[in-house]
């Protein structure tokens, strides 16, 4: 090959490598506040600099006596890098253990203990919800359940009150009426609390982690924790992903996927709560009439502050439309919030047809990063706050001393 043509070809390829590695030195998310690089990405840096010199390497290696040497060495290192990569990709395929649940998924929380008669005076309180009724920032002691239970037992001295919490994350209205009707029932719960809707309005779309295909409304298409069944990730992913996951964020993942925002009619996903809200609703029902339907609190409003913005992830973690690899879509905070009110909506018409009372949660805490950790879940506080709308609900009805009078 002519000389200048290796030159040309080699200047050209040069010229699109650097158009890349230019976007990783350079290039930060329009919504992200810019950070200072550490030295890990400087280290990477300087590792992905090393394709601008490899189509010289064969050239300069001619040039050499020890070509050969240096070739019987590098057999023997191909050779051991290969047999450790055998090792752990066996390791990896091997070790690969994910017990889920056929029908729900992530397994629901076990109470086999509380299936013994209930003593005397005991006002056993059911909570059903996804991860923002399982979960605080501390996990138990922050679960809201928690401080609705610390409320009524000031309140009710001389109730005992137990609180099963069955939240579950990823947990939508489908997860807690199987839930309900195959396990929780079983538990002859004197309250139920019912609190659902973000992980519904997610179940719209198909973010490539969680999810394949187009929308079904038997949720076929979401397989959310249970994706690693459904699509196992090959080892080569799992392997390079910590060493990319900061170029694809600076770079690749802000060039492809773009915020959209969609409107109410994008959200398939908001009939089938409605059906399967009211469906567990009057199941519940059946066994008592003391059931409290909340409006799940978030942090979306119309003006939102940098750094409020930065802690959002339900869009474009939860919600992600691949169209294909150069083309993803998620929707804005403005197009989530406008979802989370029709969906309030919808529970409020719920809680009307079917006699139930409503817990007015969303009103009841502030959307600030003071009780706010991401779009949904809460800080210690915003737990507090959540379950003082709760507890008041079941104060205000009366059904404690209903209850503790049977």
């Amino acid at each position: 090959m002519p000389i200048a043509l290796s030159w040309l070809m080699y200047l050209l390829y040069v010229g699109a490598y650097a158009a890349v590695y230019a976007g990783w030195i350079w290039y930060q998310p329009e919504t992200v506040v810019p950070a200072p690089l550490n030295r890990g990405y400087y280290l990477f840096l300087a590792l992905m600099a090393i394709p601008f010199v490899i189509p010289l390497l064969p050239a300069m290696a001619r040039r050499f006596v020890f070509v050969k040497r240096m070739m019987f060495m590098l057999v023997p290192i191909a050779g051991v890098l290969a047999m450790l990569y055998a090792v752990c990709a066996v390791h990896y395929y091997y070790s690969q253990v994910h017990p889920f649940d056929p029908f729900l998924q992530n397994p629901p929380p076990r109470f086999d203990d509380v299936l013994k008669e209930k003593a005397a005076g005991t006002v056993r309180i059911l909570f059903l919800g996804g991860s923002t009724t399982q979960w605080g920032k501390a996990r138990d002691e922050d679960q809201y359940p928690t401080f609705v239970k610390k409320f009524l037992d000031e309140r009710y001295p001389d109730t005992t009150i137990e609180v099963l919490n069955a939240g579950k994350e990823y947990y939508t209205t489908k997860h807690s009426l199987i839930n309900y009707v195959t396990y929780c029932r079983r538990w002859e719960p004197d309250v139920v609390v019912i609190m659902h809707a973000i992980n519904d309005v997610c179940r719209s779309f198909t973010p490539g982690r969680f999810g394949m295909g187009e929308y079904d409304e038997l949720w076929s298409h979401y397989y959310g924790p249970a994706m690693g069944a459904a699509r196992p990730e090959p080892y080569e992913m799992v392997a390079l992903r910590g060493f990319f996951a900061r170029a694809a964020k600076r770079w690749y993942y802000a060039k492809r996927v773009k915020e959209m925002d969609y409107p109410l009619t994008r959200y398939l996903s908001l009939p089938a709560y409605e059906e399967h809200l009211s469906t567990l609703v009057e199941l519940v029902k059946r066994d008592t009439p003391h059931v409290v339907l909340v409006l799940q609190p978030s942090i979306f409003k119309d003006e939102m502050p940098i750094e409020e913005l930065r802690r959002l992830k339900f869009g474009k973690y939860f919600s992600l439309v691949r169209h294909d690899y150069f083309h993803q879509e998620y929707p804005t905070g403005q197009s989530l919030r406008r979802a989370m009110k029709e969906i309030h909506a919808i529970t409020r018409g719920i809680a009307d047809e079917k006699n139930t009372w409503l817990a007015d949660a969303e009103s009841g805490v502030e959307k600030s990063l003071k009780y706010f950790v991401d779009d949904v879940h809460y800080t210690p506080e915003g737990a507090r706050q959540v379950a003082v709308s709760v507890a008041d609900t079941i104060v205000q009805s009366g059904m404690i001393e209903t209850i503790s009078q049977r």
